[in-house]
C-alpha cells in the first residue's frame, strides 16, 4: 500500500513570534518495516525533547513557504490536528474507535493544563491557495462527528499549533486514512457547529508574560 507522505514543521518562539526551525517529510506508515515513518520521527523528536530539552516546542503538519508562522505562508496541510483537554480523553477515544479513521494520539500541554492531540493523516493534502476554509470546514466536521465537549479553542484553525509534552508517547490507531475532498462532499449537508464542543477557557494569548501563543489564527 502507498501511504501518504506527511510533513511535520516544528516551531520555537523568537522575539515573541513563532518561527519555523525545521520541517521533515516521512510516510505515514510502512508495511515493510524497513522505512523510517512519521511515527518513528515523532517518537525521535519527543525523545530528544525529553533528554536534551533544546528542541522546537510547537508542531504543525502544514508546509510553509517562509519561516514565519503565518496563514499566508501555508502551502498545504498533510494532516489535520485537533486538541482536547485531558478530561475529555476517555470519551474522545471511544468516539474515535467508532468513527474508524486512522489517527495518532500525542499528549500535549499548555501553560496551565494537560491536553492531548488527535492527529489525522490525510490521504491527499489540503492545498491552501485560496481555499484555507477547507481545512477549517473539515476540522469542524470532525469535531461535530466526535461530538465530545472539551476541544481547545482555535483547534479547527489552519494555523493551530500544539506543544507535545516531553514525556509523551506516540500512540497509533489503524483505520481508514482520511481523504479530505470526498469527506467534505459526503458531509456537505452537515451543519458543523464546532463551537458546541469547544471549551472556552482563558486564552493562552492572555498570559501575563505574553510568552505563549499556542493555537490560533494568523
Amino acid at each position: 500500500m502507498n501511504y501518504p507522505v506527511l510533513e511535520l514543521s516544528r516551531f520555537d518562539r523568537i522575539h515573541r513570534t513563532n518561527h519555523i526551525i525545521d520541517a521533515c517529510k516521512y510516510p505515514a506508515a510502512d508495511d515493510t518495516g524497513i522505512v523510517h515513518t512519521m511515527t518513528h520521527y515523532m517518537t525521535d523528536c519527543l525523545f530528544r525533547l525529553k533528554t536534551m530539552g533544546q528542541e522546537p516546542r510547537y508542531w504543525s503538519f502544514a508546509s510553509f513557504n517562509s519561516k514565519r508562522h503565518d496563514k499566508t505562508a501555508i502551502r498545504l496541510n498533510t494532516a489535520l490536528v485537533l486538541e482536547y483537554r485531558d478530561s475529555a480523553r476517555a470519551s474522545v477515544l471511544a468516539e474515535l474507535a467508532d468513527i474508524g479513521l486512522a489517527h495518532w494520539i500525542v499528549d500535549t500541554e499548555s501553560p496551565n493544563e494537560n491536553r492531548f492531540a488527535v492527529i489525522f493523516p490525510l490521504a491527499n493534502p489540503i492545498l491552501n491557495e485560496t481555499r484555507s476554509n477547507r481545512y477549517t470546514r473539515l476540522a469542524s466536521v470532525l469535531l461535530q462527528q466526535i461530538g465530545v465537549a472539551g476541544a481547545v479553542d482555535g483547534c479547527n484553525a489552519i494555523t493551530f499549533l500544539v506543544a507535545p509534552r516531553p514525556t509523551a508517547l506516540v500512540q497509533g490507531f489503524a483505520g481508514d486514512i482520511l481523504d479530505p475532498e470526498p469527506y467534505i462532499k459526503e458531509t456537505a449537508e452537515l451543519l458543523a457547529e464546532a463551537n458546541s464542543f469547544i471549551n472556552r477557557v482563558k486564552s493562552e494569548n492572555e498570559d501575563d508574560d505574553g510568552l505563549f501563543v499556542w493555537g490560533g489564527a494568523a
